[in-house]
């Protein structure tokens, strides 16, 4: 499991009735750093998470982004394969 990513203001310009923010989202164990900017420090920390995403999503090893089976799904899986084999059994019989 990764940590998570940390948000620094790197920024501000602008009259304070129409600040534009800069914000550098951070994700250190991929070694991603990113810049995002927007007229709120939220909104920095969105566009800055966006872009994050995208480089960490090309960071990762492949099967990594893949999703592991649950137990619940194998369980479904093996329930599914029982359900077809009475099926089976009662059209033959």
């Amino acid at each position: 499991q990764l940590a998570l990513p940390t948000y620094n203001v790197i920024g501000t310009s602008g009259a304070a009735h129409n600040q534009q923010f800069e914000v550098e989202c951070l994700i250190p164990s991929l070694k991603v750093s990113v810049k995002g900017d927007g007229a709120s420090r939220r909104a920095a920390e969105q566009a800055a998470a966006k872009l994050a995403l995208v480089a960490a999503l090309k960071a990762l090893p492949q099967e990594m982004g893949k999703p592991k089976k649950t137990r619940s799904a194998k369980k479904k899986a093996a329930n599914k394969v029982a359900t077809e084999e009475q099926l089976n059994l009662k059209l033959k019989g």
